[in-house]
């Protein structure tokens, strides 16, 4: 597999103690990122949405995290694990900034 890009993710957490949204960053080298524009026409018109892939080789996985499903995410330590879940970011390029969101 080619390897073209660095990602962050930012995986959301509930913290149960601050009843806050929060937001763990992971940092991943090497990954394959490609895609762009999709075009769609239907009877409404044209629509067009971002479309991207990436892969994460098992070789790029992040030094000091452990991979979680999103289940277990959700009562683990956000600092010792990632994961990919609905409602997560994943950005390109390399980024250590975390992200809180009050609700």
């Amino acid at each position: 597999m080619n390897t073209n890009a660095d990602i962050t993710i930012y995986n959301k957490y509930y913290n149960r103690t601050t009843r806050l949204d929060e937001w763990y960053a992971t940092q991943i080298s090497g990954v394959s990122w490609y895609g762009g524009q999709a075009v769609t026409v239907s009877d409404k018109g044209l629509q067009t949405a971002s479309v991207y892939k990436v892969r994460i080789p098992a070789s790029s996985a992040p030094a000091g995290k452990t991979f979680a499903t999103p289940d277990t995410y959700k009562a683990a330590d956000p600092t010792a694990f990632w994961t990919l879940q609905n409602g997560d970011v994943v950005a390109r390029g390399l980024s250590a900034r975390r992200l809180r969101k009050t609700l």
